[in-house]
């Protein structure tokens, strides 16, 4: 697949496929030219193999549907490690995350950089590409802190138009940001299609013309080389008529020398015939 010229929609949806598969997608995905539509809903990926393709979504710019439901590639440790801290802290990290403020995303607590760290290349890719209209993101274990930078990545992005987060925990505010900039993405999306129905209509509405104008000269040049060819014939018949006058002319005027020459030579022999009698005449 990383030299596919073929295919453009590829499903690997519900086959268990584990981050060792995820982290092969990724490296395709920088690579393939060609593939569209990809999913991968319904398997096993973490934020492990998030990395690689968010990595690779910041340089690709044929793939238009990603589709990662349900699979836990958002899901980061809910509690602190053991061994470290107290209680008390942990309860006021959880209480921090829970009450969230939409906006950049800021440092997230220690127990979860790690983890977030995997998250950062695919919301970073987010506001790079420029192909991508739709992913879906359904089930995938996105906590307030992803949230907050899903919210504040597609607010810089311009060309997602869907993107499916149902059955995970985000803020309202954040909700709000997300759907906000869709909208946001779905009116540029409609007038950038008008745009160019509109464009398509006038460079057909050209082509036309141009195929009008190719077919006047089309016709023009023919009729002019039908009118030449006809002002040939018609010269060649004209030269035929004038050769067949002047014969019929000339053979008149030699029918006509012959006609006289029979009737001189009639009237020399007449003249002849008289005389010999009057010679006869004269010897009695």
């Amino acid at each position: 697949m990383r030299n596919n010229t073929n295919v453009v929609s590829l499903d690997l949806s519900n086959n268990a496929l584990t981050d060792i598969v995820g982290i092969a997608i990724g490296n395709m995905l920088t690579v393939n030219k060609k593939l569209q539509v990809l999913d991968l809903g319904f398997n096993h990926l973490t934020n492990v193999s998030l990395q690689p393709i968010g990595e690779a979504l910041r340089t690709n710019t044929v793939l238009t549907s990603l589709m990662l439901n349900s699979n836990p590639v958002f899901q980061l440790p809910k509690e602190l490690p053991t061994g470290n801290g107290s209680s008390s802290e942990s309860a006021g990290t959880n209480a921090k995350s829970d009450n969230v403020q939409s906006g950049p995303p800021s440092k997230v607590p220690p127990h979860l950089a790690a983890a977030f760290a995997h998250v950062v290349p695919f919301t970073d890719a987010i506001i790079a590409n420029t192909s991508l209209t739709c992913l879906n993101l359904f089930n995938t274990g996105i906590s307030h802190e992803v949230g907050r930078s899903l919210a504040h990545a597609l607010a810089k992005n311009s060309g997602l138009i869907s993107m499916e987060v149902s059955g995970n925990t985000l803020s309202q505010s954040d909700l709000a940001s997300i759907a906000s900039s869709l909208k946001k993405n779905q009116a540029l999306f409609f007038q950038a299609e008008a745009k160019s129905a509109q464009l398509m209509e006038e460079m057909k509405e050209q082509a036309h013309q141009v195929q009008v104008e190719k077919d006047k000269e089309a016709k023009r040049i023919a009729d002019a080389e039908w009118h030449d060819d006809n002002a040939k014939k018609r010269a060649e018949i004209r030269e035929a008529e004038e050769w067949e006058r002047a014969r019929r002319v000339a053979e008149a005027e030699v029918q006509h020398l012959l006609n006289m020459e029979a009737e001189n030579k009639k009237y020399l022999e007449r003249l002849e015939a008289e005389k010999k009698p009057a010679k006869g005449k004269g010897k009695k």
